[in-house]
């Protein structure tokens, strides 16, 4: 990931639903986010154009090394391909279904947003934040 282009998450608000003792059982993500990327592919690709979306870990673990990152964790949201816009706004869900899969004790959790490019090899990371939420289940 480019310095440059990791600036291209603008902003995370979250707002929870459900749950009790402090905490939400469910949270809406609204990114505000640089998802125009007309340039960002090999012409041999098939086109220049890049196609974004997000992809939202819990408690995820980012690990660096010269030419990769790699996330290690629970997926737990994938967008579908977003608009090209220089600060658009998308709303992103993870509801209390996908705490309970991955086992999330109730309390302090991070949410990982990624903002990512398609492509044939593998996705390219654009963006990068990171959000913690308190999570407690509905009963």
């Amino acid at each position: 990931m480019d310095e440059e282009e990791g600036e291209r998450i603008q902003s995370i608000d979250v707002t929870g639903y459900g749950g009790g003792d402090g905490g939400s059982a469910s949270f809406r993500l609204d990114v505000t986010a640089n998802t125009s990327m007309p340039d960002v592919d090999p012409a041999e690709h098939g086109t220049v154009r890049g196609e974004p979306f997000f992809l939202v870990y819990l408690d995820a673990a980012t690990e660096n090394d010269s030419r990769f990152t790699y996330v290690e964790g629970a997926l737990v949201e994938r967008s579908p391909e977003l608009s090209h816009e220089s600060s658009g706004r998308y709303t992103l869900t993870v509801p209390q279904g996908a705490f309970e899969e991955n086992g999330a004790e109730p309390g302090e959790h991070e949410l990982l947003v990624l903002l990512m490019d398609q492509d044939k090899d593998w996705d390219d990371i654009y963006g990068m934040q990171t959000v913690t939420v308190e999570y407690q289940p509905d009963e």
